[in-house]
This record gives C-alpha cells, sequence and structure tokens, in this order.
C-alpha cells in the first residue's frame, strides 16, 4: 500500500515537472520593436499589440536572423511546401503609424502600415540579392521546434 501511494506521487511530479518544462519551451521569442516568433508547432513572425498579435509572416518559420533594423525568415510554406524567403525593415514610423491607428480606431491602413516593412515571399535568389543591395549581413539561423524533431 505504501509502494502504491508513493509510485503514485512520484507519477505526478514527473508529470507537473513536465508540464512546467513545456510550457517554458513554448515561450515566443523577442524579436525587438514588437515583433515576436511564435513559438508553437508551426511558428510564425508576428507583430504584438495591444492585447493580441497580427502574423506578418506566415508558418513555418524555419530559419531566422535579427538584428536592431532587420528580421530575416525563411518559411516552407504548409500546403504547397515551397521554400519562401522574407525581410522585414524594422522602422519606428510603424510604431508612430500604429500608435495613430489605434487612437483613432480606424481599420482600413492596419495590413499597409505592416506590410509595408515586409518584403516577400521571394526565391533564394532574389532574396541573396535583396541582402546585398541593402548591406545587410544577417545570416540565417535553425528555428528548431523544443519538443518535435521537424
Amino acid at each position: 500500500m505504501i509502494l502504491k501511494f508513493r509510485y503514485f506521487i512520484y507519477t505526478v511530479l514527473a508529470l507537473f515537472v513536465l508540464f512546467v518544462c513545456v510550457i517554458f519551451l513554448f515561450e515566443d521569442k523577442n524579436l525587438g520593436d514588437g515583433y515576436l516568433l511564435w513559438s508553437d508547432t508551426a511558428p510564425s513572425v508576428a507583430y504584438k499589440y495591444g492585447g493580441g498579435a497580427y502574423e506578418v509572416i506566415p508558418p513555418k518559420v524555419h530559419m531566422l536572423n535579427y538584428d536592431n533594423n532587420t528580421i530575416i525568415a525563411m518559411t516552407v510554406d504548409i500546403i504547397d511546401q515551397k521554400t519562401k524567403f522574407w525581410v522585414i525593415n524594422k522602422d519606428e514610423r510603424i510604431y508612430d503609424s500604429l500608435t495613430s491607428f489605434f487612437n483613432k480606431k480606424t481599420t482600413s491602413r492596419f495590413e499597409s502600415i505592416l506590410y509595408s516593412q515586409r518584403v516577400g515571399p521571394m526565391d533564394s535568389l532574389s532574396f541573396e540579392e535583396y541582402l546585398k543591395r541593402n548591406d545587410i549581413n544577417l545570416i540565417l539561423d535553425s528555428v528548431r521546434h523544443p519538443i518535435l524533431p521537424f
């Protein structure tokens, strides 16, 4: 009877530790200036505003890098499995524009404000040419899902 109770307690503790670890592994990554990498089963790049977030680069982000001015990403489309490349030119004006947008409560310019910062989708050749032409010295790094092997 005592052994069964100990087994039960150890099982509950092990499940609790596993649950806590999974919660911390799925934490979103802050990319600066309101952008974040959503870390779910199909990672994407979003712009956080108010109590929500708006997807700017669609899932599934496989590679990503960023600095104070730029975010670069490589995605594999969930539907057609094509590789696509993206660049976000982070700009302070987007914060001012979105603040104005939310203060006026208008919806007509929301997507155009966010998408004006985004270049893509591009193929690999266009992406490399864009990086060279705009003197962007970032190299894509793998985005690994914390639990799933893909």
